[in-house]
């Protein structure tokens, strides 16, 4: 019992260890808090294209980002939850490719359209 209990805690408190060569670029995934009171962390799923997300490929974190490089392979799709403290986890978010060649620069923001005569 103890052991199967000692499995849940470490699984949960899984820190990913990210080694990286020198000079190598690090990339890390950020996210907006969920303002939820009862909220327990977040899940960040990472999948190859079209597959599905499954617990053997997540982390679950308390924080609002996570590094990338090391720890989710280049080529994967990364889709993120928020997890409560019932339990219950959200829907996906919307699915990004993580792919070291092709990282955007972030979407601007403010775009506006004004009438000027």
């Amino acid at each position: 019992m103890k052991r199967v209990l000692l499995i849940a805690v470490v699984s949960f408190l899984y820190i990913p260890l990210v080694f990286a060569l020198p000079g190598t670029k690090k990339y890390k995934a950020t996210w907006n808090a969920n303002t939820e009171p009862d909220l327990a962390g977040y899940s960040l799923y990472w999948r190859v294209p079209g597959g599905e997300f499954t617990d053997a490929n997540k982390i679950i974190t308390v924080q609002t980002e996570q590094l990338l490089t090391g720890v989710v392979p280049v080529g994967s799709e990364i889709a993120l939850t928020a997890l409560d403290t019932a339990g219950n986890e959200s829907l996906f978010s919307d699915v990004l490719f993580f792919d070291l060649d092709s990282i955007a620069p972030a979407v601007p923001g403010g775009l506006s359209i004004e009438v000027i005569q």
